[in-house]
């Protein structure tokens, strides 16, 4: 690796970085995933290429730092970094800019431009951390792959300067420093992950040990694994720890944490064990392999921006459309190589370091400034017929996002309905998830309007149910069988008189054991003394309404042909409607279908020029009071 008599750094020609095919045979294991799993074409946990990639990366480029030694100059360094990522990603953006202008509404071109501007800044991970929550879907965010980006930028502004400072200190040393870092990182990663989940999966600190993975790789002299059957054995554990994550992870998988150490333990052991020929690397080298490889970066650039414009614009896609958007995904990375990538690294276009920052500046300076300028037109409104705003605005027509915490449920401070006198008696309790929460605003105005005291037990993702686990990164996750224990204590401490149980009740996939907790909990609640209320789940639509009504609107379709499928909420939810009836006699049953109902067409989304719906199948508030006669009746006998 360069070591001089005394430990430090020697001099040793940029050059002197070999060129290795199978490291692009492993971007494509890396980036094949990600692009399948956005697609929706398999590989579950196809997310942990971005690992493999931040581990190549981080092995790649200190090799070159350690490589250049005395002579290595942080002007020439960045210049080379400006060359590989800066012009791709530019096209990328600009020409996700131009489509947002036509296709998007105003509130989410304006969430685009605030992107925009995070994203030229370097920031985009923290802003796409801030941006994360249940209610905001990825169909709006066609720039939120760059926060990958981001965290490799941010890393490369810090680790140069330090392997600069200590370039005369000892190898092992140096290996000793990295290799600290890098449990530091990873332990602040293991902690982070349930606790603090968004900043640990988008922030550097809790991603810096990937990176610095593969820079301890590149910083440990004249590592080569023998005998020559220990590099086939790591080669292909290696292989497979990475082909295993991306196949049976999901995206409830805590992450990144100690779940991320397969992944980036294999793409290091890949790297090690094809210092000399292997099995691995000789499959990586092959030419299929080195050509996804080499467009790779690019294919990491576009296909997202596609695929979110094209869930923007369908609400969803077949897997024959998911096959058609990764073609095109594969031809938009192989024009970016040919005609951006190459061209600008080769030097035949900005040949010197001034015109190339000069470019930079210009760009960023004119992304900057586009950023702003929508968020402060409120995403340009001119652009859409008034009639299509109207429907627009029903992405902002909701209202009581609690989202209950454990601590808050064991103190009985649950969000207050009605009449705010704690000396009434609580007449309903509205218990649930996300779905529960787009019925608040109803109930609201039915107790106020009867001055009755009522309350609500909300978290997404996490079902009314007595031992029944949350799932998914929004969820309560382990805290949400606690969180239902402090519920039914409340309602049988309080005396609570009626509980409406709500839910998106299809999504819930554990058939056998959601029949155990359904009869258990309403068996509890009665034992409470709680008239329970079964409230099934309302047409899921499976579409962004506000979205799909006002792009109708502006292409001037009929609007009577769009509506939830009755079919398809028959089907969807079929197994837990079976599971509820069955409890007809222990709770009152109640389905809210019937309110949306339309004649014999699909049932209603759109009524009097308002969206019926927020998203694919929360109710706005316009929609919650299309049940206003249910609760009604709920109110006055609890059936």
């Amino acid at each position: 690796m360069g070591v001089n008599g005394n430990g430090g750094l020697r001099e040793v020609h940029p050059s002197a970085v070999s060129y290795r095919p199978e490291i692009d045979g492993l971007r494509a294991i890396a980036v094949v995933p990600v692009v399948l799993f956005h697609a929706q074409l398999g590989f579950s946990g196809g997310f942990i290429g971005v690992d493999v990639f931040f581990v190549i990366s981080g092995y790649l480029i200190t090799s070159q730092i350690l490589k250049e030694g005395e002579a290595f100059s942080l002007g020439n360094f960045w210049e080379r970094r400006v060359r590989r990522i800066f012009p791709a990603a530019s096209v990328m953006v600009l020409a996700s800019l131009v489509a947002a202008w036509f296709l998007l509404l105003p509130l989410d071109f304006a969430r685009f431009a605030r992107s925009l501007v995070a994203q030229s800044l370097l920031v985009s991970n923290v802003y796409f951390m801030r941006d994360i929550n249940y209610f905001v879907t990825d169909a709006v965010r066609p720039l939120l792959h760059t926060w990958s980006l981001a965290v490799e930028e941010q890393f490369y502004l810090v680790l140069p300067f330090l392997l600069y400072v200590f370039r005369r200190v000892e190898r092992r040393k140096l290996v000793l420093m990295l290799l600290a870092a890098s449990l530091v990182s990873l332990a602040a990663s293991a902690y982070g992950v349930r606790s603090h989940p968004s900043p640990t999966f988008y922030l550097l600190p809790t991603r810096a040990w990937e990176l610095l993975i593969g820079s301890l790789l590149a910083a440990l002299p004249g590592l080569r694994l023998a005998p020559r059957g220990l590099s086939e054995v790591v080669g292909g554990v290696g292989l497979l720890g990475i082909l295993l994550a991306a196949i049976f992870y999901q995206t409830s998988t805590p992450f990144p944490g100690a779940w991320a150490l397969p992944p980036c333990l294999g793409a290091a052991a890949i790297i090690v064990s094809s210092v000399t020929p292997t099995l691995v690397s000789r499959l990586l080298s092959l030419p299929p392999f080195v050509a996804i490889g080499r467009i790779s970066y690019s294919l990491y650039l576009w296909h997202w921006p596609l695929l979110t414009f094209a869930r923007y614009q369908l609400g969803s896609w077949s897997t024959r459309d998911g096959l058609v958007l990764v073609v095109v995904s594969c031809l938009m990375a192989w024009l970016s190589l040919k005609l951006v990538e190459q061209p600008v690294r080769a030097r035949r276009y900005l040949v010197g370091r001034r015109p190339l920052f000069a470019a930079m500046l210009l760009t960023v300076t004119a992304f900057l400034g586009s950023g702003v300028a929508i968020v402060r037109a409120n995403g340009v409104e001119s652009r859409w017929r008034p009639e299509a705003l109207q429907y627009a605005q029903g992405k902002l027509d909701f209202d009581f996002r609690y989202e209950l915490s454990l601590d808050s449920a064991r103190r009985g401070e649950l969000t207050t309905l009605g009449v705010p006198n704690a000396e009434q008696p609580i007449e309903l309790l509205v218990w649930g998830d996300s779905h529960a929460m787009s019925l608040l605003h109803v109930v609201d105005v039915v107790c106020r309007e009867r001055g009755l005291r009522c309350l609500a037990a909300t978290h997404s993702s996490t079902a009314p149910l007595l031992d029944y686990p949350g799932v998914g990164q929004f969820s309560l996750q382990d805290q949400a069988l606690p969180f239902s224990r402090a519920i039914t204590d409340f309602v049988r401490t309080q005396r609570v008189k009626r509980v409406v149980l709500a839910a998106y009740w299809s999504s819930l996939t554990q058939t056998s054991q959601l029949r155990a907790s359904f009869s258990q909990t309403v068996d509890v609640l009665r034992k409470a003394g709680a008239t329970v209320i079964i409230l099934k789940d309302v047409p899921v639509p499976g579409f962004d309404v506000p979205i799909a009504l006002a792009q109708a609107v502006s292409a001037g379709k009929d609007l009577g042909q769009l509506g939830a499928d009755r079919a398809k909420h028959a089907a969807g939810n079929r197994a837990v409607d079976a599971i509820i009836d069955d409890l007809v006699g222990s709770a009152v049953v109640v389905d809210p279908a019937p309110w949306f109902s339309a004649g014999s067409g699909p049932y209603r989304i759109q009524k009097d020029g308002h969206a019926l719906y927020f998203d694919f199948h929360h109710l706005s508030i316009h929609g919650a009071m299309q049940l206003r006669p249910l609760f009604e009746r709920v109110l006055s006998d609890g059936s």
